[in-house]
């Protein structure tokens, strides 16, 4: 993930040009985004890479990068 897109690993080919996200934050919140498809490639045997470029502002983008990288962060042991 970066703060314009990501890549995703898909088990079928992504054909359409624009893909809709979303990431539950908690039991009332979710981010919900649009990003543009720029490739969906082989990548092994029924795998697929598929990048996605964020659509929005940077300053969209760079909250909603933020609250992924807040959702997928290892908790810190004590």
């Amino acid at each position: 993930i970066s703060m314009t897109g990501m890549m995703i690993e898909t088990t079928k080919s992504i054909h359409s040009k624009s893909v809709k996200l979303r990431a539950p934050l908690n039991e009332y919140d979710s981010i919900n985004m649009t990003a543009e498809v720029v490739y969906s490639i082989p990548h092994s045997p029924n795998k697929y890479q598929t990048g996605l470029k964020f659509n929005g502002s940077a300053q969209v983008r760079n909250s909603v990068f933020n609250e992924f990288v807040k959702l997928y962060k290892k908790p810190q042991a004590n």
